[in-house]
């Protein structure tokens, strides 16, 4: 992680994921939605600074690739994850540093692209495409210096014609966005322009999934390697190696109305939880403390979860090192919005044989709470 080169962001929030070693690498990835990589993407060093992790994407083809009309086998590159939010909640939340070694944009790559559910049926009707870049995907990228975008800013960057042009017999119709207003020369539109389109016309939608994309290496003004840093999308970014989960790509559209926390300390205690009104089944909690070993995750729904002010608590199942048995109590309260302190947060897990474990961090002095409801 290297934060040169950007401007205050007040979106922008540290990324917390858990290691989780109870399940396959990308099946954790996709329950706790950390960053998959595909393709060519892979964490590498940046050019510019050996002891900083960025991600790496190649896009050079091979020989007899990528070639009219087909365009098949192209090289790509990918860096998603599942979001299940609402899209104002995505504002000061899409971004990324970029570096172009011997390459620039074009052809519609980098991008951001977020997948749309509008009706909140549970099916994506589509993708938003944000173009990084001064020309809207098609060129004109600074090399040899890192440049920082966000893509939520007011320049006519986003591609809605997945979601706005018509259905042709019998293929079967998703639902259809009305056009937004204020296009830019390119045919494309500011953020807040696509955030009040879809608003206006659908308030139950979902947006379920985000990636970065670099897939245009038939453009040769795109094809090569290029590096990418403080990977920003929804309230996670991906910051170094440790906020990677695993190989793949996100799929599936969570509920919207899922609350997220974090909580983290500089003892390295760490723990992730969400819970959701219209889907409790996939309430979550898991927790971390690396200094005595013990790694907990919640078993099926936690059978109990109450906010009160700042605070929330959950109660439930849970395994212990892969081993079942386990009852958890868990209470956090985030404080910093008061001003008054960072927070606070205290665990009880009992089990067989007397088993007793307590961790009580009343007040934290190090370390933050990040409570997320919808």
């Amino acid at each position: 992680m290297d934060r040169s080169c950007i401007p205050p962001l007040s979106g922008m929030t540290t990324a917390l994921l858990l290691v989780l070693l109870l399940l396959p690498l990308v099946a954790k990835a996709q329950e706790n939605d950390k960053f998959l990589l595909d393709g060519t993407a892979q964490v590498a060093q940046d050019p510019q600074n050996s002891q900083n992790d960025v991600i790496k994407i190649d896009t050079t083809l091979a020989p007899g690739t990528c070639v009219a009309p087909s365009y098949q086998n192209c090289a790509f590159g990918t860096v998603s994850r599942r979001l299940g939010v609402k899209i104002q909640d995505l504002t000061d939340e899409l971004e990324a540093k970029w570096f172009f070694s011997s390459r620039s944009c074009g052809g519609g790559s980098p991008r951001i692209e977020l997948s749309v559910d509008l009706n909140g049926d549970g099916k994506p009707d589509g993708n938003l495409f944000g173009y990084f870049g001064p020309a809207g995907g098609v060129g004109g990228c600074v090399m040899g210096k890192w440049m920082y975008e966000d893509l939520t800013d007011g320049l006519a960057r986003w591609d809605v014609s997945q979601l706005v042009n018509p259905c042709m017999p019998p293929t079967p119709c998703p639902p259809r966005l009305p056009p937004p207003q204020n296009a830019g020369a390119s045919g494309y539109f500011p953020w807040q322009a696509v955030v009040a389109a879809i608003e206006m016309a659908y308030p139950q939608h979902n947006i379920c999934t985000g990636d970065l994309a670099d897939d245009s290496g038939w453009d040769p003004a795109a094809e090569g390697v290029a590096y990418y840093d403080i990977i920003g999308i929804g309230f996670d970014s991906l910051e170094n190696r440790t906020d990677v989960g695993g190989r793949g790509f996100a799929s599936g559209c969570k509920p919207n109305d899922q609350d997220d926390g974090e909580v983290k300390d500089d003892g390295g205690d760490d723990a992730k939880f969400n819970d959701s009104a219209s889907q409790p089944q996939t309430s979550s909690l898991m927790y971390d403390d690396p200094s005595q070993g013990m790694y907990l995750q919640s078993v099926g729904a936690v059978r109990s979860i109450t906010y009160s002010g700042p605070c929330v608590s959950f109660a439930g199942d849970a395994l212990v090192n892969g081993n079942p048995g386990y009852l958890f109590t868990f209470e956090a309260c985030e404080l910093s919005t008061l001003g008054t302190a960072i927070g606070n947060f205290t665990t009880t897990v009992t089990g067989p044989a007397g088993y007793l474990y307590q961790k009580i961090a009343v007040p934290m002095t190090s370390g933050y709470v990040n409570i997320h409801p919808h």
